[in-house]
């Protein structure tokens, strides 16, 4: 990893800062959770949004929503108008969870989490309420390895004479 490469190489500020990193991205990740919770308090499907502004929303490139949206993660009306693609505040919520799996280690539960965003109705609000309690649990139990792993890593330091 690139922690132990900079262990290795006797840099301990520089694996720190890499640790840090992941933290403040474990963390970015439980305020988009905090979000969903509140928009979907207030979900009101009367407003649809551009694929610019649900962009501008989440901090995903267009190219990833289409991707997404490709791959029938979200959905989209087309605008009687324009034709642009027209997305409904449920699907914001949507993107925000899938955001929250671009964090992450890929594994068999990142697939699984996917799937079950993938397969949310919005009118079960039961279920989005499951899917978010699963995707909490797993920031929860990454949070936790993250502790885990920084207790090793000062041992290790003591160890190699570093701290």
């Amino acid at each position: 990893s690139a922690v132990l490469k900079k262990l290795q190489q006797k840099e301990l500020d520089a694996a720190v800062w890499i640790l840090n990193n992941a933290q403040v991205a474990n963390y970015e990740d439980k305020m988009i959770i905090d979000r969903v919770n509140k928009l979907l308090e207030n979900l009101n499907y009367e407003h649809s949004m551009s694929i610019g502004e649900l962009s501008l929303q989440t901090n995903i490139p267009p190219s990833t929503i289409r991707y997404w949206e490709k791959e029938g993660f979200i959905t989209s009306k087309r605008g009687e108008l324009n034709n642009y693609r027209l997305f409904d505040p449920f699907q914001l919520i949507k993107v925000l969870l899938m955001k929250i799996t671009q964090n992450t280690v890929y594994s068999y539960e990142v697939i699984q989490l996917k799937k079950e965003i993938k397969e949310l109705n919005h009118h079960d609000l039961e279920e989005v309420r499951t899917v978010i309690d699963a995707i909490q649990n797993h920031l929860n139990n990454r949070n936790q390895k993250q502790l885990k792993g920084i207790f090793s890593l000062y041992k290790l330091t003591e160890i190699l004479n570093l701290y």
